[in-house]
């Protein structure tokens, strides 16, 4: 996002892109509420010990924590919104 605000009185939102996230030596993995209509809210990662913990915040459905060894970003490609 950025520091403007669109014609609704919405923050302006830049650089739309889908990524693509793999997980290497996953040991711990766990879902909640997973649904067909899951909004994903906030995507967090940080050190957990010599792993990697990747935790998914939601507004709807999912809850989510993933425990990696490695998390490589395979791909970024953009999209018009």
């Amino acid at each position: 996002m950025v520091n403007e605000l669109d014609e609704q009185g919405y923050y302006k939102q830049t650089k739309h892109c889908v990524i693509e996230i793999q997980f290497i030596g996953i040991t711990e993995i766990e879902f909640d509420s997973f649904g067909y209509q899951n909004v994903i809210f906030d995507l967090a990662f940080e050190e957990n010990g010599s792993n990697i913990e990747c935790r998914l915040d939601s507004s709807n459905g999912l809850e989510a924590t993933i425990v990696a060894e490695e998390v490589l970003v395979m791909s970024l490609t953009p999209i018009q919104r």
